[in-house]
């Protein structure tokens, strides 16, 4: 019961602010929402008979004058000789408000479930403040931290763990040219009572402009969880 109330708690305080920032802004103003999917099919035959399968979706824009709501997410599911090699989901949606040019305040929700990592699901509310420090004409680089209440549900046993962890992340983006950009994105979530116990994910991004609306992208993703729980969890899993 204890853990179903912090996550409530957790939740009902990131919709009631979402819902504070959307008010606090009457004025309108002309902006354009952006968004973009991508979709990836590997097949091989011969000595193996192996197949892949990926979709991702991301999608921002503004709530108001000062804040930016942006949502996304990643499929991935892999089959060899028939048996199922990766599978996992991952879905984030976050509004950052800015108070200065530099200055910013979070409020996010994410929820995965991997279950080569043993995971039934993973449920992250969040919240906290972040610096700007970067922001030229074709680079900008802003650093976060805050507090999030981690709840997993794994396969093997059903039990649930909850913990409060510090998470603290990057997120660089690099225009490379008119055609290309570049985006680079670094979370980790620490147990505060055991800082040993700390899971990571690094995301980069690179998209290539084909013809309009179109393009090529390429996303690398490492995970790492330092302390896994199930018989035989790898501690990093990377994919390309």
């Amino acid at each position: 019961m204890k853990i179903k109330s912090k996550i409530r708690f957790s939740l009902s305080l990131c919709f009631l602010l979402a819902c504070f920032l959307a008010a606090q802004e009457k004025e309108k103003e002309t902006s354009i929402w952006k968004g973009n999917f991508s979709v990836g099919l590997s097949l091989a035959r011969g000595n193996t008979a192996s197949s892949s399968f990926s979709f991702t979706f991301a999608t921002d824009g503004p709530m108001n004058k000062n804040t930016i709501w942006t949502n996304k997410g990643v499929f991935l599911f892999g089959q060899t000789d028939g048996q199922t090699s990766a599978e996992s989901l991952q879905a984030l949606t976050r509004a950052d408000w800015k108070h200065t040019e530099g200055f910013f305040s979070f409020y996010e929700f994410q929820a995965s479930r991997d279950r080569f990592k043993n995971h039934s699901y993973r449920l992250l509310p969040a919240l906290g403040v972040g610096y700007k420090i970067l922001n030229v004409k074709n680079v900008t680089m802003a650093l976060d931290g805050g507090y999030s209440q981690v709840l997993t549900r794994y396969y093997d046993s059903g039990l649930t763990d909850s913990h409060s962890s510090l998470k603290l992340g990057q997120l660089t983006v690099w225009k490379i040219s008119e055609t290309a950009e570049l985006t680079n994105a670094v979370e980790i979530n620490s147990d505060v009572s055991n800082l040993s116990n700390y899971f990571f994910r690094l995301e980069a991004n690179l998209i290539t402009a084909l013809a309009r609306g179109w393009s090529v992208k390429f996303t690398f993703i490492d995970r790492f969880e330092n302390e896994p729980v199930g018989e035989g969890i790898q501690k990093n899993d990377i994919i390309f």
